[in-house]
């Protein structure tokens, strides 16, 4: 991993489940980037991409796996700088990333494959572009459903009041001490699930009324 100051960015490779390098990705700082969609991408240099198939990589997977498999958990972000930020939090880093919102077939093959009984999703709170801060939770709770299919208990890290996390924001972004309040104050997918369905149902009967 490497900090590229001419192209303000950080340059990191990416390391599949048996160890091979399987492709080398940036994260820019620039904001006329960021604001482009191009937060993450894939190296250009020397006229050669170095992309990878997201969908098939669990990102700190190979570095990590030991603590996986005694574990029986994985904690699952979106980026790949919140495992590396996770491993400079705590000293068991059972942090792995899929590099987007999507979490895959192959995603659920690898860690079931290591052991891997509990799922706990980290994703990003994103807003949409009406300032809707529940956009974020709703396509996690999405992907959750997806998990447990797979056989995973699941469980979700969100900023359930509002309290800590702006837009785009990851769990670990604001550091250990906050990071921990929300793997703490995590909730298990069916616990998510009922909240939500009693929540529609009391909109359903305030419209109904009025």
């Amino acid at each position: 991993v490497r900090f590229d100051m001419v192209r303000n960015r950080i340059v990191f490779p990416v390391i599949d489940h048996i160890g091979r390098l399987v492709g080398i990705r940036v994260r820019n700082f620039n904001q006329s980037d960021i604001d482009a969609g191009r937060k993450y991408m894939p190296l250009w240099h020397n006229e050669e991409l170095y992309n990878c198939p997201k969908m098939m990589v669990v990102y700190g997977y190979y570095q990590n796996r030991q603590i996986l498999k005694r574990t029986k958990e994985a904690v699952v972000f979106e980026a790949e700088k919140s495992v590396l930020k996770y491993g400079s939090c705590f000293t068991m880093n059972k942090a792995v990333a899929v590099g987007g919102s999507a979490f895959s077939q192959y995603h659920g093959k690898i860690l079931q494959d290591a052991g891997v009984e509990r799922i706990v999703l980290a994703f990003d709170n994103d807003y949409n572009e009406e300032g809707d801060r529940f956009y974020g939770l709703r396509k996690m709770i999405r992907e959750a459903k997806k998990v447990k299919e797979m056989g995973f208990e699941v469980e979700l890290i969100y900023d359930w009041d509002g309290e800590y996390l702006g837009d785009k924001d990851a769990p670990i972004d604001l550091g250990r001490p906050i990071y921990s309040k929300l793997y703490r104050d995590r909730k298990a997918l069916d616990e998510v699930l009922a909240e939500y369905e009693e929540e529609q149902s009391e909109i359903q009967t305030e419209q109904q009324e009025l």
